[in-house]
């Protein structure tokens, strides 16, 4: 687990923003930090990047108290991972299952979501992965798919697999 602090020291902090993510080569870690760079425009904006990675699961496990006290301290979240065979990523769905206690003791109520995924392909099934993320009670947000912007920002066409 990497966390990284992005933020405007000569400024109290007035919102947290927490941007967790998963990347298998890099196009998802692009589009985080583009969310991160642009929340860091807001003034006293305190932004936090959380990347959580491969080595971060243990036994098909993911659990870090300190990264679950700092979603629990941010006034909005957003979650961001790569669509893998129609769904989101193993260890990303690790992540999501360990949160799924600050969920239901409503640890994370009134917070902001929104959520992004970074489909291998236009026509991509990052639908499904946007839909894992809302079928779980009301615990995600998505925004759909975010191929383009991707593109966009890499240079890059877009790999078999993200």
């Amino acid at each position: 687990m990497t966390v990284k602090e992005v933020d405007r020291e000569h400024e109290a902090p007035t919102v947290t923003v927490t941007v967790v993510y998963h990347s298998v080569h890099g196009h998802t870690r692009v589009l985080a930090e583009h969310l991160a760079d642009g929340a860091r425009g807001v003034p006293g904006a305190r932004v936090h990047l959380v990347e959580i990675r491969a080595e971060d699961v243990t036994a098909g496990r993911w659990h870090d108290a300190e990264v679950l006290a700092l979603l629990e301290r941010s006034d909005a979240i957003v979650l961001g991972c790569p669509t893998l065979m129609g769904s989101v990523s193993a260890v990303f769905k690790a992540f999501m299952e360990a949160a799924f206690t600050p969920f239901t003791t409503q640890g994370w109520k009134d917070k902001l979501a929104g959520g992004f995924t970074c489909p291998p392909r236009r026509a991509g099934t990052s639908w499904r992965s946007s839909s894992s993320w809302r079928s779980s009670p009301r615990s995600w947000a998505c925004s759909g798919s975010a191929w383009e912007t991707c593109r966009a920002t890499t240079g890059a066409a877009a790999p078999a697999t993200m």
